[in-house]
């Protein structure tokens, strides 16, 4: 594979961050393109 870019979605559902955060330090480290995207629907 030779993803343009790879994404993550932030703590989902009210959830922790924690683990978001971990991975997309991970995803930016292997150098490829990281793109991260916030769903703000019904957010309160």
């Amino acid at each position: 594979m030779a993803p343009d870019f790879i994404s993550m979605t932030y703590g989902a559902n009210g959830s922790r961050c924690d683990r978001t955060l971990r991975c997309t330090q991970h995803m930016v480290s292997t150098g490829l393109r990281t793109v991260g995207h916030l769903t703000c629907v019904a957010n309160r």
